[in-house]
């Protein structure tokens, strides 16, 4: 069976993981959408259900990738750190601050396992 954690839920991650992580997904999700805007314009359907399936994909690491950061930030208040990085990420300043605190924040966790 293999070993799915980049899309669970579980663990915690660094800052330096963080920062990695979004990197990725955010390089994969462009490679992505260019590739099915491409496919969109021969075959609509197939395109449009790509798109929706890369875009679900992507969302849910990201997703992902700010819980784990969340927990390792504040394991007993994860849920409020989660919903604040969300709501901040809403506005431009705040979600600076936000992202910024999350790849430079230290966490009492010594060994990650997300």
């Amino acid at each position: 069976m293999q070993n799915y954690s980049h899309l669970s839920f579980g663990g915690t991650i660094s800052g330096t993981s963080f920062f990695l992580r979004l990197l990725l997904n955010t390089i994969l999700t462009s490679i992505a959408f260019v590739g099915t805007t491409a496919i969109t314009t021969t075959y609509p359907v197939i395109g449009l259900l790509g798109m929706f399936f890369v875009g679900l994909i992507c969302l849910w690491y990201a997703l992902a990738t700010i819980w784990k950061r969340s927990k390792a930030i504040s394991p007993n208040q994860s849920g409020l750190v989660f919903a604040g990085y969300l709501i901040a990420g809403c506005f431009v300043i705040p979600g600076l601050i936000a992202y910024f605190v999350f790849v430079f924040m230290n966490s009492n966790i010594e060994t990650h396992n997300g």
